[in-house]
């Protein structure tokens, strides 16, 4: 196994060259945390070195946090792996998949031949997709002025689908729906439903889908965006000044 060093001159050599801004690295075992090194910068327009507590936007890495609490509810009975998930969440009961376009370039769409599952959501086989990476669903948005999923608003799921589910894997908003699983099934929000999850996989106390306005978190925020930080331990309440711009969800 390489030495602290070995690792720290690797990390360094990538800032320095400016191949990456900055980077926050950790290894650990079970038990002990064996290598921790922060090198670079949080903002390149800035001088502020990165470091081991720098505040990210974690993205989505929270579908894992989401996964798990769906897990949870399926283990105690109260979602189903495989029972049509439109029984719980209503705007998936009728999922019309993407057939092409008319030769005046309007969507055309269809009934899927199945109804959607937890376990496709869950596996990204359920026919979702992302703008970004489907030419023809960025094409549907555009012409139907759907906003995109960076907006955190619910009228971003509104999508159709682009397979019939179960027939391919494609990436997409899949997880958004399982978090609304989560919720539906537990009567509470997703970022309320289990604390635990957060100290279990992340080791950080809460997560945010907004800035949080206090210094002592936006001083080590990493670059000039940030829909997703960390709230400090402290427990800093989310300002609802950025509660009331959006519909947020974790996704």
């Amino acid at each position: 196994m390489q030495s602290k060093a070995q690792i720290d001159q690797v990390l360094r050599q990538k800032s320095d060259a400016k191949e990456i801004p900055g980077v926050v690295a950790i290894a650990a075992t079970g038990k002990d945390v064996i290598y921790e090194g922060a090198f670079g910068k949080r903002d390149l327009s800035k001088n502020d070195p990165m470091t081991a507590d720098s505040v990210f936007w974690i993205a989505s890495m929270t579908k894992a946090v989401t996964s798990a609490g769906a897990m949870q509810l399926v283990e105690q009975g109260k979602l189903s792996l495989d029972e049509p998930i439109g029984k719980l969440l209503p705007d998936l009961a009728a999922a019309q998949v993407l057939d092409g376009f008319d030769a005046k370039g309007e969507p055309k769409l269809r009934p899927a031949k199945k109804p959607i599952t937890l376990r496709q959501l869950m596996t990204h086989t359920a026919g979702f997709a992302y703008d970004m990476w489907d030419a023809d669903l960025g094409k549907y948005m555009e012409k139907t002025g759907t906003p995109g999923i960076i907006t955190c608003l619910n009228a971003a799921l509104k999508t159709p689908i682009m397979t019939d589910p179960g027939t391919r894997w494609e990436y997409g908003i899949n997880i958004d729906f399982v978090g609304k699983a989560v919720e539906a099934a537990s009567g509470k929000k997703l970022d309320a439903y289990d604390p635990r999850l957060y100290a279990t996989y992340y080791a950080i106390d809460a997560v945010n889908f907004e800035p949080v306005k206090s210094e002592a978190v936006m001083d080590r925020v990493d670059g000039p965006y940030l829909p997703l930080v960390i709230q400090e331990a402290a427990g800093i309440p989310l300002d609802p000044s950025f509660a009331e711009q959006k519909e947020i969800m974790l996704r």
